[in-house]
C-alpha cells in the first residue's frame, strides 16, 4: 500500500511540477492578437494569465485562431513538439498516480472496527477515483488542438468527478477516528473550492475556437485553472502526510 499510497502518488506531484515548469521554459509562445487587445497579446513566452495548462500539451501553437470566424490560416502556429510531450506525460502520471491511489486508499479503513457506511463510502470512492484518474489521463491522450470537444470532455469531466470524489473523501475522513477532522475540514475547504471552479467552468465564460469572448473572459477562466490545480496538489501532498503518519505510527491492521 506504501507504493500506491504516498510513493507513486508523491512522483506524480513532484513529476507534474517538474514536467510542467521546463515545459513552460520550452513553450515558443502565443499570438492572441486576432481576439484580444494589449500589449501583451502576443510573446515568445508562456503567459500565467493568458495561456491555459492545456496549450503546454498542444501539437502547435495558436490554433484556435484558425476556426471562424477569425480563419487566421495558421500563419502563426509554431510547432510545440517538447513542451507538448513534457506537458501530457505530467498528465498521464497524475492520472495513474490517482487510480493507483483511490484503488489502495479504500483498504485504509477496511479494519476490523470499521463499520458498513464506512466500507461501502470507500467502495464508492475507489471506484469514482479510478474514473477521474482515467479522465486526466484522457487529457495528456487528447490534445485540445487536435480534438478540441474530446478534450473538453476529459477537461470537465476530471474535475466534476473530481469535486464528487472529494466529497465522499471528506465523508470517509470525517466518519473515521483514523484522522484528525482537520483533515477531513480541509477536504470540505477543497470541495466548496472545486465546485465554484466547476460552476466556472460550465456556467463562467466560454473559452475556444470558434467562441466570442473578451481579454476579461479569458484572464478570469485561465487564472482560475491555475489556482484549482494549485490548491488540488496542496491538498493531496497534505493528504499525504497525513496518511504517511498513519501507516508509520498505527498498530491498526488493515485488510
Amino acid at each position: 500500500m506504501t507504493f500506491s499510497l504516498l510513493k507513486f502518488p508523491l512522483s506524480g506531484i513532484l513529476s507534474f511540477l517538474v514536467l510542467n515548469a521546463v515545459s513552460i521554459i520550452l513553450y515558443p509562445g502565443y499570438d492572441k492578437c486576432s481576439y484580444i487587445d494589449g500589449d501583451d497579446c502576443k510573446s515568445n513566452t508562456y503567459s500565467f494569465k493568458l495561456n491555459f495548462f492545456s496549450e503546454l500539451g498542444s501539437t502547435f501553437t495558436n490554433t484556435d485562431d484558425d476556426y471562424p470566424p477569425i480563419n487566421e490560416g495558421g500563419h502563426n502556429n509554431e510547432q510545440n513538439t517538447f513542451s507538448m510531450i513534457l506537458f501530457n506525460s505530467s498528465l498521464v502520471i497524475v492520472g495513474l498516480s490517482i487510480v493507483f491511489f483511490y484503488n489502495s486508499f479504500y483498504k485504509l479503513f477496511r479494519t476490523k472496527k470499521s463499520d458498513n457506511s464506512i466500507i461501502l463510502l470507500g467502495n464508492v470512492s475507489r471506484l469514482i477515483g479510478i474514473i477521474t484518474g482515467v479522465m486526466f489521463v484522457g487529457i495528456g491522450l487528447a490534445p485540445h488542438d487536435v480534438n478540441f470537444p474530446l478534450h473538453l470532455f476529459f477537461a470537465n469531466g476530471a474535475f466534476l468527478l473530481l469535486f464528487v470524489l472529494s466529497i465522499f473523501h471528506a465523508l470517509i475522513l470525517f466518519n473515521s477516528s483514523l484522522f484528525p477532522k482537520s483533515y477531513g475540514i480541509g477536504y470540505i475547504i477543497f470541495s466548496i473550492l472545486l465546485v465554484i471552479y466547476v460552476i466556472i467552468i460550465f456556467f463562467g465564460p466560454q473559452i475556444g475556437p470558434g467562441l466570442e469572448f473578451t481579454r476579461g473572459d479569458l484572464i478570469f477562466q485561465v487564472v482560475a485553472q491555475k489556482v484549482i490545480i494549485l490548491i488540488f496538489m496542496f491538498s493531496m501532498l497534505y493528504q499525504l502526510y497525513g496518511i504517511r503518519s498513519l501507516i508509520n505510527n498505527s498498530t491498526i491492521k488493515f485488510t
